[in-house]
């Protein structure tokens, strides 16, 4: 028999994920899209000139409980940026991962809905704001 995460519970399981340790949102570059069993080392992170990894400082998150039909949601505060800062060969970035900064744990992942983003110009760029959606529904 499979648990049941009543909508009251889901945002205590949502703050628990961001809350637990600052997070970091990497940008990956191979033609994957995440699911259940995705790991990481299923990703390769990009490398384009002027590229790095991003903190994010937990309580920059705002959350919103869950309801019938509706998911648990945490948005962070800031659009986070990626700029190259030099010509260089293209590369596609896909998605982001996100990982605790301390423990280096998977943490969640998405793929861009409209991947993949190029760069291979300098102020090439794209922005994200990381969001995590908990939704226990069957």
């Amino acid at each position: 028999m499979a648990i049941v995460l009543p909508n009251a519970a889901e945002l205590i399981a949502l703050l628990a994920i961001i809350n637990e340790e600052n997070l970091v949102v990497h940008i990956f570059q191979n033609n994957i899209t995440p699911g259940d069993n995705t790991t990481l080392a299923d990703f390769t992170e990009a490398s384009f000139i002027g590229y790095s990894a991003a903190s994010l400082a937990s309580l920059d998150f705002d959350a919103t409980s869950g309801t019938e039909g509706s998911p648990a949601v945490a948005t962070y505060n800031e659009v986070i940026s990626f700029t190259s800062t030099a010509n260089q060969e293209p590369q596609n970035c896909y998605g982001y991962y996100i990982v605790g900064q301390t423990s280096g744990a998977l943490r969640w992942c998405e793929r861009f809905t409209d991947a993949p983003y190029n760069v291979g110009n300098i102020n090439d760029s794209f922005a994200l704001t990381p969001k995590i959606e908990l939704n226990t529904a069957p």
